[in-house]
């Protein structure tokens, strides 16, 4: 009797419908033409209208739209960034004296300018029992150490660019695509 059910079971499972007979045919169809081992286009919008914006508010057409990868990383330039290019930019020990003494100099600033903002940040968040006016105020001092941070950064780095001679600054433009300085604190 086991083997009378299991062969019924069999037997339904091997039926051939018309839906199987049409998946099959179906199926095959797109293996013999290889539509199935082909691989997606390179362009994932080819074929389709694509708008992209022109930057002034308004879309234009395309074909296929650039991507941007996004705004470069800032880099503000600091003495250190000289001395860690020494020998591209065959700096003499004299100049790297004065680069190291303008490097240690703006280091010290630097670190006592990063405790007084991390105070004026500490300030300026809301909670507690600050009211208003004393966030504002604190928000005021934030920006103001954030400008003392970023002009003394610019007096140590037009000292450091200062003892660079005119073919070390070209090479450092060059390899470091730092921008031309127009004025120099000398």
């Amino acid at each position: 009797m086991a083997s009378a059910a299991s062969r019924g079971i069999w037997r339904r499972l091997f039926v051939l419908g018309p839906g199987t007979i049409a998946a099959a045919a179906v199926g095959g169809y797109l293996i013999m033409n290889g539509t199935l081992n082909k691989e997606a286009p390179a362009d994932p919008f080819a074929g389709r209208v694509v708008f992209q914006s022109d930057g002034h508010g308004r879309l234009r057409r395309v074909g296929s739209p650039s991507y941007d990868a996004g705004p470069q990383r800032l880099v503000k330039q600091e003495p250190q960034m000289l001395l860690a290019n020494e020998a591209s930019l065959h700096l003499t020990s004299g100049q790297v004296r004065q680069i190291v003494a303008i490097s240690d100099f703006w280091q010290r600033q630097k670190a006592e300018l990063l405790r007084a903002i991390d105070l004026a940040v500490a300030r300026a968040k809301p909670g507690g029992n600050a009211s208003a006016s004393q966030l504002t105020m604190a928000l005021r001092e934030y920006a103001d150490l954030s400008r003392e941070f970023n002009s003394r950064r610019e007096f140590a780095w037009g000292l450091a660019w200062s003892v660079l001679n005119s073919k070390q600054q070209a090479l450092a433009i060059r390899m470091l695509g730092i921008p031309p300085q127009e004025k120099h604190h000398d």
